[in-house]
């Protein structure tokens, strides 16, 4: 028991490292496992972040662990329709279902923020973790336009074919458009896929703006600089 007890303490004071770096190694296997089988590390580590959501997530809502678990038994059913190709058919559901988690992800991640009434390590890795999940939120509503309607993103940078139909471009063109970079590589061209880009930009902004600005706030408050004797 005292063994279950400190790995269930473990995983909670860590729940924002485990998400963080598994975000991270996720997003990048490409840079960390060129000489392996990358897409392999890539859904691996997507999955232990989809696991680390949601220890975050039930940590800090007891009461909320069977809507939760219900949630991660959903997740499982769709999660091999994501990389299965051969079921092109459930792909828009199975993408629908991961941009309702990471919503949810992203919002429980802003609300601890909101909440917390000091800053230390672990607010710091929320805060770079929201806005990577928002990052995330972004790609998934991109994917299910370019799914949903053919054609909604166009790639100038590409001469034979302008239709963007790659996850790996629409994944960076989702954290361009949130850091408000902009290279034109990558261009929405119907109404709606413009919409989405700009709600992007904007939430980011307001994510930047406001959040980091709450918990600057907090930490000034929480370290008042000394002043000194004249």
């Amino acid at each position: 028991m005292k063994i279950l007890h400190a790995i269930n303490q473990l995983f909670n004071h860590y729940r924002y490292e485990l998400y963080f770096f598994t975000i991270v190694l996720s997003l990048f296997s490409s840079l960390f496992f060129s000489p392996f089988d990358v897409a392999r590390f890539s859904t691996f580590f997507f999955i232990l972040n989809l696991i680390s959501g949601i220890n975050l997530i039930i940590r800090q809502n007891r009461n909320a662990k069977i809507l939760y678990s219900l949630w991660f038994l959903i997740l499982f059913v769709f999660i091999n329709n994501l990389f299965d190709e051969s079921s092109n058919g459930d792909e828009l559901s199975s993408l629908l279902i991961f941009l309702l988690i990471y919503s949810f992800f992203t919002i429980e991640i802003i609300r601890q923020i909101w909440n917390t009434k000091t800053v230390s390590k672990n607010v710091i890795l929320g805060i770079m973790s929201g806005y990577i999940s928002l990052g995330l939120v972004g790609f998934f509503i991109f994917m299910i336009l370019e799914v949903y309607n053919p054609n909604s993103f166009d790639a100038i940078i590409i001469t034979q074919n302008n239709v963007i139909t790659s996850a790996e471009s629409l994944l960076y063109y989702s954290f361009i458009t949130l850091m408000t970079i902009g290279y034109g590589d990558i261009v929405p061209s119907t109404q709606i896929a413009q919409k989405a880009t700009m709600l992007l930009g904007l939430s980011g902004q307001f994510y930047m703006v406001i959040i980091t600005a709450v918990v600057v706030g907090k930490y000034v408050n929480t370290h008042p600089t000394k002043k000194s004797d004249e």
